[in-house]
């Protein structure tokens, strides 16, 4: 049964990655980045989600509610302006940076691992070891990120780049949303 319970947690976790995942990949037009992309998303949301993971649960004691009182607003705040770019620029029909550059996937891979630190700590306070929450959620990741980016450049089209790119930049600012009332709700 607890095999199944981190399963679970480490594939919930995995669930903001795939959905921003899903939003990067309808941006991409080039049809030679999409691959590329999907690696680079596959690596950096796997590894944020290990690492914040392990940082949790290795923090757990000593700085858990310095963090726990603003993590939400650092979440929020990113993916606001990351969805709140891809809304404008699908908005003006222009852009000057691509929103898969390096830069955005990792500005959404740091706020989308915020949960996960949080998981971390609460594995450690019911006496839950590392290893296992903190592989499983990597590797999970990994595959839906890699994944997400693939499945919506198949989805999407030139002809509807621009409604692909309004709907990413919206479910980035509700992921946004969502992160900041389910920690003000606790």
């Amino acid at each position: 049964m607890i095999v199944l319970t981190t399963l679970s947690l480490a594939t919930a976790l995995a669930m903001d990655a795939f959905a921003a995942s899903l939003s990067l990949g309808a941006c991409i037009r080039d049809k030679k980045t999409q691959r590329r992309i999907a690696l680079y998303c596959a690596v950096f949301f796997g590894f944020f989600q290990f690492a914040m993971v392990a940082i949790g649960w290795l923090l757990a004691g000593t700085f858990a509610s310095a963090i726990s009182s603003f993590d939400h607003y650092i979440a929020f705040g990113l993916l606001l302006f990351i969805g709140g770019r891809m809304l404008y620029e699908a908005i003006k029909g222009e852009g000057n940076m691509p929103l898969y550059s390096i830069k955005a996937i990792l500005i959404l891979a740091l706020a989308t691992s915020i949960d996960a630190m949080a998981a971390g700590i609460s594995q450690r306070a019911i006496g839950e070891p590392l290893l296992i929450l903190a592989i499983l959620t990597g590797v999970i990741t990994f595959a839906f990120s890699g994944l997400g980016v693939l499945i919506a450049c198949k989805l999407s089209s030139e002809k509807y780049a621009r409604i692909f790119d309004a709907i990413g930049g919206v479910v980035l600012i509700a992921l946004g949303i969502k992160i900041l009332i389910e920690h003000l709700a606790q």
